[in-house]
């Protein structure tokens, strides 16, 4: 193999190894999932290391030689992956038919950076994976919120490239057509299917997905592997547009052969999903505890909680055994009690104070906000919660502005004391769009204030 893979626009000089930079990691990783490669694959092409590729991956500071090698073999320039350019999705040329129905989920993905542990979940799926040539069918994941589903997906997309789809009620991508255009539109692009657009019915028939999964199945070699899709919170779909006799997502009953189907859900049952095989695994009695501890034992060797235990004097081992407590569990709740403290958010508080669970964790935040805000918090703060909780696809200023009556600048504020529970949205010449940061703080604040 080659071992001098670089884009025919890069010129190198005799000194380059001496000279480095960092690149745009995420921009290298979507072009990397785009094409279905993992981390492996992508070294492979590029006559570099896995270590490389994944240095890369975060920015890292790499030779111009190893940046150019990896830019020429996922088809980009090494502009594209220097700093400072804006972020744009790798994709097919703006007058491209999929180009609309495309979904970028890389801000889901990037948070996988955190995840661990999940060793028999992962020994359960490569066995459902090494039947699936001749016995296709779904591993279905269960488990409460916070349990590390969605983290579970995201890392198998950074890790295998595997195709995928997150829906998201907070972020409003949670329609059929959301899941069917998407999905649609990567198989034909990943696997050079023979069609200039999507196929008539594609955005509403699943009798179009499971053509177009044949079709891509049929493609790969036997040492390729299954065809394998991932597909995340199919209780956060919307059903009001789809027949009660349907699949949730339209999605087929049986699947073609050499094709696994991994779907996740809070409880599947609570779905409609009648299939012809599934394997099921619930997060929540697969020992989360174990993964918190793994998690929390790396946490501890960082700076910033480091010195947090330091000045409490609280052992790590007593920290990794106690806050494994606190979590019941919840990997949720674990990262971000870590974060925050990492943060400074709990400078002033004891060990003993920490919040125990995820409701616990809640209600601890909203009466953080209750002191900060006053007498504004009932007047200002619940009422902008409440209506990011009963939104869509997320809010604007101006959005929240007439939903809740409110001046703007007491809208910001209120944003502001609230940003650690949210997500914001920030899109180039459109108004940034704010939304809750998990859904169970979603059912959290509709429970609280009523609604």
């Amino acid at each position: 193999m080659p071992t001098d893979k670089r884009h025919p626009g890069f010129h190198s000089h005799d000194d380059d190894h001496a000279h480095s930079a960092p690149v745009d990691g995420q921009r290298l990783r979507v072009a990397r999932v785009r094409k279905g490669w993992s981390v492996a694959k992508l070294a492979q092409v590029a006559g570099v290391s896995a270590s490389s590729v994944r240095n890369a991956e975060k920015g890292h500071l790499l030779r111009w030689t190893t940046a150019g090698a990896l830019a020429a073999a996922v088809g980009l320039d090494i502009a594209d992956l220097l700093p400072g350019r804006s972020w744009r999705q790798p994709s097919p040329a703006a007058d491209d038919p999929f180009q609309q129905h495309l979904v970028s989920f890389e801000v889901l993905i990037e948070r996988a950076q955190t995840f661990v542990g999940r060793a028999g979940v992962l020994e359960k799926f490569e066995q459902f994976l090494s039947q699936a040539a001749t016995k296709p069918g779904y591993f279905g994941i269960e488990g409460e919120p916070g349990s590390g589903k969605s983290a579970l997906l995201a890392h198998l997309v950074r890790e295998r490239g595997y195709l995928h789809h997150f829906n998201s009620d907070l972020q409003g991508v949670n329609q059929p057509a959301h899941f069917l255009g998407n999905l649609c539109a990567r198989l034909i692009i990943q696997h050079r299917l023979e069609y200039a657009s999507l196929p008539e019915g594609a955005l509403h028939r699943g009798q179009v997905l499971n053509r177009l999964l044949r079709e891509a199945a049929n493609t790969r070699s036997p040492s390729a592997g299954p065809l394998v899709v991932l597909v995340d919170a199919l209780d956060e779909v919307d059903m009001a547009a789809m027949s009660p006799a349907a699949n949730v997502l339209f999605l087929p009953r049986i699947l073609p052969a050499n094709v696994a189907m991994v779907v996740t859900a809070r409880r599947l049952a609570s779905v409609p999903l009648q299939v012809s095989r599934m394997c099921l695994v619930n997060l929540d009695e697969e020992n989360p505890g174990e993964d918190v501890q793994t998690y929390l034992r790396r946490r501890v060797q960082e700076e910033p909680l480091a010195r947090w235990l330091r000045r409490h004097q609280v052992s790590p081992e007593r920290f990794v055994a106690e806050l494994a407590s606190h979590s019941e569990g919840n990997m949720l709740v674990a990262h971000r009690l870590t974060q925050e403290i990492c943060e400074g958010r709990y400078h002033d508080q004891t060990f003993a104070d920490l919040p125990y669970g995820l409701s616990a964790y809640y209600r601890g935040h909203i009466e953080r906000l209750r002191h900060a805000a006053g007498s504004d918090f009932e007047t200002v703060d619940a009422p902008v919660l409440i209506a990011l909780a009963n939104s869509s696809g997320g809010l604007s200023v101006a959005d929240l502005c007439e939903q809740t009556g409110l001046p703007e600048q007491p809208v910001r504020r209120a944003l502001r004391r609230c940003q650690s529970l949210l997500d914001c949205e920030r899109r180039p010449q459109q108004p940034d769009r704010w939304r809750l940061y998990h859904s169970s703080f979603r059912s959290f604040v509709q429970a609280a204030f009523g609604n």
